[in-house]
């Protein structure tokens, strides 16, 4: 297997994937919720997706390094 095609399937691995996905979420929480109005539901949904986020990141480094 040459080269661009090793690096392209480690790309293409569930968990590298996982792990984007966890980290865009929590990278951009605070734009998901904007559209909340009331401050205090607002922060609780902010922390709930970074959360989910950080769960979502865990299972992919799992997968990654299984």
């Amino acid at each position: 297997m040459s080269y661009p095609e090793k690096v392209l399937s480690r790309i293409l691995d569930p968990g590298i994937a996982l792990i984007a996905v966890g980290a865009v979420a929590v990278f951009l929480s605070e734009r998901i919720t904007r559209g909340i109005a009331d401050e205090k539901h607002r922060a609780t949904a902010n922390t709930a997706i970074k959360a989910a986020g950080l769960v979502v990141a865990i299972i992919g480094a799992v997968l990654l390094f299984t």
